[in-house]
């Protein structure tokens, strides 16, 4: 890092999950201006790596990882002041933390207690099913890109009901939100949405 160890970093950033390689690549910009801007991997397929282009930390789920994830989750409460997430569904510090503070708390309270605590949520949307119905997309011309769409008939990966539920999550705990593309309808339609092409690709 930029930083020393005496350093006060301009800002202190963690990218939780991945969005192919973009979040890798904008942590190490991030480090460059003076940012602490770190990775966290915690997806548990690890041929996905291919994709990443590389992470700081990365939550193994053989053994204890339970305990493990939750020291990791309370550890960064203390390290980083903006937690960034990316991907529908994927606003969680990992499916098994995800699964027990749901279980315990309600959906999403491991990342309520984030935001009590003071710190920043920010999201990077998906695509053509983060934030907007189904139907809504679907009634786009001339050619409706969802009447060729394997996954319109697949509920549980895209339909009004589950997109609406995530819309709605996803809105309630994001401060900030970044997008590209203009998809602006149903839950895009939001102060809090913003068109950032720049995380998306940051090789002029």
């Amino acid at each position: 890092m930029s930083s020393g160890p005496n350093d006060t970093p301009k800002g202190r950033v963690l990218f939780v999950g991945q969005s192919y390689y973009h979040a890798w690549y904008l942590s190490r910009e991030l480090r460059k201006l003076g940012w602490k801007a770190d990775v966290l991997n915690w997806d548990a397929n690890s041929e996905s790596g291919l994709y990443y282009h590389g992470h700081d930390y990365g939550l193994s789920y053989a053994g204890r990882h339970t305990f493990r994830h939750a020291m990791f989750y309370a550890r960064a409460i203390g390290t980083w002041d903006i937690f960034h997430f990316s991907n529908k569904d994927g606003i969680r510090f990992g499916d098994t933390l995800a699964s027990h503070a749901t279980k315990l708390f309600g959906e999403g309270s491991e990342i309520r207690l984030l935001k009590r605590l003071g710190k920043k949520i920010v999201y990077s949307n998906t695509g053509c099913l983060d934030g907007v119905l189904q139907s809504t997309f679907d009634a786009w011309g001339p050619e409706p890109t969802c009447e060729i769409c394997p996954w319109r008939s697949v509920p549980t990966v895209c339909s009004d009901e589950t997109n609406r539920a995530w819309g709605d999550l996803r809105n309630s705990l994001a401060d900030y939100q970044v997008t590209t593309g203009g998809n602006r309808a149903d839950f895009n339609d939001d102060p809090r949405v913003h068109e950032v092409p720049e995380f998306y690709c940051l090789d002029s």
